[in-house]
């Protein structure tokens, strides 16, 4: 959403602002305080300059995008340009259907390259369970056109 008005009027406010920063606030009584107080503005007039370089970006027509951009966007981008990702789920003491749900959510992302670890602070048997049974049902599923990681728990005791 493009708000020329909006742009036009913070620009209106920089100019009064750097008018009376200016002419009512620059010391130059002495040598030192002179330099420290140009270089204070110096600093503001760089900071208002990049500040109003981007507003005026925010005006710029759009570029037009390639013909293929929106099957590019449905498809998502391929596993070879995306860093591999790790999710980490911390557990202590949770009801395993908490961890279910969660596992669950987690391995229905839609990214390409990601492995999602449990990490089980309280060394439940019933929680390596679900991660073998998660994983199985992964594995089932592996003909989809996207299989989902399995679940690997590690055991995180301090």
């Amino acid at each position: 959403m493009r708000l020329p008005w909006a742009v036009l009027l913070l620009a209106l406010l920089t100019g009064r602002y750097l008018h009376w920063r200016i002419t009512a606030t620059l010391n130059l009584t002495t040598p030192l305080a002179g330099t420290l107080s140009l270089l204070l503005l110096a600093a503001e007039l760089w900071l208002q300059a990049h500040g109003l370089l981007l507003l005026l970006f925010t005006l710029a027509p759009e570029r037009a995008r390639p013909a293929d951009a929106p099957a590019q966007r449905q498809q998502g981008p391929s596993s070879a340009a995306v860093p591999w990702v790790d999710v980490l789920v911390p557990s202590y003491g949770e009801p395993l259907e908490v961890v279910e749900r969660c596992l669950r959510g987690c391995r229905a992302i839609a990214y390409p390259a990601f492995a999602v670890w449990l990490l089980d602070d309280s060394g439940r048997p019933e929680l390596q369970a679900l991660c073998e049974r998660l994983a199985a049902a992964t594995a089932s599923a592996s003909g989809a056109s996207t299989p989902r990681p399995a679940i690997s728990t590690t055991c995180c005791r301090s």
